[in-house]
């Protein structure tokens, strides 16, 4: 984008998805760490999230089971998702 379109697009509130690309990654701390860097929530947030969220025991997961969701592939977000939000949306993929 040159500036003008990026002044025009910030003005306008429109946003365009950002490419994340989900690796195949062992531990939750690496999975936060990965989503922090490409989304607004810091990994803390993606931490809390993976481990607290009321969804993730009603859908049947667990500290160990969770990481099962995330499957490797390329996602689309728009880069002010919440963290709960991605936790939905790969649910939502899963």
């Amino acid at each position: 984008l040159n500036n003008d379109a990026l002044v025009n697009l910030l003005r306008s509130g429109k946003q365009e998805p950002v490419q994340l690309i989900l690796q195949e990654v062992r531990k939750l701390p690496e999975l936060a760490l990965l989503f922090a860097r490409q989304l607004e929530p810091d990994s803390a947030a993606f931490m809390h999230v993976f481990q607290e969220h009321e969804k993730v025991k009603e859908w049947g997961f667990n500290d160990t089971t969770i990481m099962t969701m995330f499957l490797p592939n390329t996602y689309e977000f728009y880069w002010n998702t919440s963290a709960g939000g991605t936790l939905e949306r790969m649910y939502k993929e899963y």
